[in-house]
This record gives structure tokens, sequence and C-alpha cells, in this order.
């Protein structure tokens, strides 16, 4: 192969690459409804729910928790401020460093967001990621979280319609149902007998407790939404009852997480007005 015949396909090849590259970002970030859409698909769903509740369907809308209503990045920061403060001595700097990171662009996962963070000992990030799991995880921190925009007066404007609402969470019963239910009061998210908790008891993968929780509330009630921000998660959902309007939340995921279901519309938060 001659110089020339080298040059062109090396950028041949490169152009393919940034293509590719455009086109993972573009199905990433890019299929978020614009204002106007996401308007009309949440108030469509409103309408659904009147009409059901009209016709005496016992109409019902699922909900995530972690990304979906809630954003947990908040969580995330908390807990790395309070690591910094204790290790203040051995990480000058540190705390500084955590304070400047904005929850609304935070990446997905502790993993990650060290990255972002320029964190790259080894030793370090293990010991970032002990500190911060079992936190993570547990009840003392889920007052942290921000409501997403919107997801408060959807959820009372779907009440007024009629409609039964489910906090359906892979969160465990065991480590986080005091503080789900302490963290949803604190924000004015209803929990009564037409808003229910509903967690991973079975301890199954998330996308089966979530597949064959959503088949169950089918039985009894007329989905008219189901709403969640991991791809797997609304995919199975979806599946399980496809009558539903399944909305994904285009907030974060898991890097692991495959391709949205076609045809299931994506937003960004639940603002009705744009």
């Amino acid at each position: 192969m001659t110089t020339a015949l080298r040059t062109r396909f090396i950028r041949k090849s490169l152009f393919i690459l940034l293509m590719l590259a455009g086109a993972a970002a573009a199905f990433a970030r890019g299929k978020a409804l614009p204002p106007d859409a996401q308007s009309k698909l949440l108030a469509g769903i409103l309408a659904e729910t009147a009409k059901a509740a009209a016709a005496g369907k016992s109409p019902a809308v699922a909900f995530d928790i972690d990304d979906t209503l809630l954003l947990t990045a908040p969580r995330t920061k908390a807990i790395l401020l309070e690591f910094a403060g204790k290790h203040a001595e051995r990480y000058p700097g540190f705390a500084d460093q955590v304070s400047r990171l904005d929850p609304n662009t935070m990446p997905h996962g502790i993993a990650e967001v060290l990255k972002l963070l320029e964190i790259g000992d080894q030793e370090r990030v293990t010991e970032l990621k002990k500190y911060w799991l079992p936190r993570f995880l547990s009840n003392d921190y889920l007052t942290f979280d921000w409501p997403l925009p919107g997801s408060l007066e959807f959820i009372v404007g779907l009440r007024a319609k009629g409609a039964a609402v489910f906090y359906v969470t892979a969160r465990s019963p065991e480590k986080m149902r005091e503080g789900t239910e302490k963290a949803l009061r604190h924000f004015g998210f209803p929990l009564d007998e037409r808003a229910q908790l509903l967690m991973n008891d079975t301890h199954k993968p998330a996308p089966e407790f979530k597949g064959k929780r959503t088949a169950e509330l089918a039985k009894t009630h007329r989905m008219t939404g189901l709403f969640e921000n991991e791809p797997d998660n609304i995919n199975a959902m979806h599946r399980a009852d496809p009558k539903a309007q399944a909305v994904f939340l285009d907030t974060v995921h898991g890097n692991a997480a495959g391709p949205v279901d076609e045809g299931v519309p994506w937003i960004k938060n639940y603002r009705l007005k744009p």
C-alpha cells in the first residue's frame, strides 16, 4: 500500500469512528423529546388517566425512584463531602474539588465520578468506594436526593385525575425502607392507600422484579403510565404491560444497560409547560 493510499485509509477509518461515536452520543443523549412534545405526552397520560377513572377501570401509574423521581447525584456528593471533611489533612483540596461538582451533570456511579475528579490512585479509589457504597445504600442519606423538576406536581395531577401511584423500586426493604419513606414524605410525595411503595423484597434482578410487579399491577389496574430511567427495567415493564404508556427518563443509567425498546419516548423531567 502506498503512502497516499495508507493516508486515505487512515482518514476514512477515523471518519467512520467519528461517525459511530456521534451516533452513540445521539443514542445516549439525543432522543429526549423537545419540551412541547414532552408536555403533550404527559398531558396525554393525564387525560388517559381521567378517562380510565371515569370508566371505572382503576387507573394507576408506576414510577421508579432513583434518577426517575429523585436525582441521586446530590446523595453521592454529600457522602464525598463528608469523607473529605473527615480526611482533610490526608487529602487537602479534596473538599474543594467535590464542592465544585454539579449534581445536574454528574455521571452515573461512583467510578465515573472519581474519574471526573481525576482520582486515579487505586488505593484511594478503593477507599472512597468502600466509604461511599454502604452509605449510598442506607437509610441515612436519602433526603439529600433532589426531586426531578415537575415530578411532584405531575404525581399530584395524576392523583387528582383518579390514579393510584406505585413507587416500584429495586431498593432493599431491609436497608432502605425507612429512609425511602422518610425521603418521599420529606419532598411531599404521597404515601397512603392510593400511593404505595413496592420494594424489591424478592431480591431478584431489577428487570425481573419490575417486570413481574408491573404484570401483577396490570391485573387489577389500568396502567396509564410506566416511568423508569434504566433501559433494561423500562423494557421489562413495557413488555409486561404493552398497553401502558412506557416512558424512559433520560437522566443517568448504568453503563452496561442495553438499548431502550423502539417506540418508548424519552423525557428529561416532568415539566408540563415548555
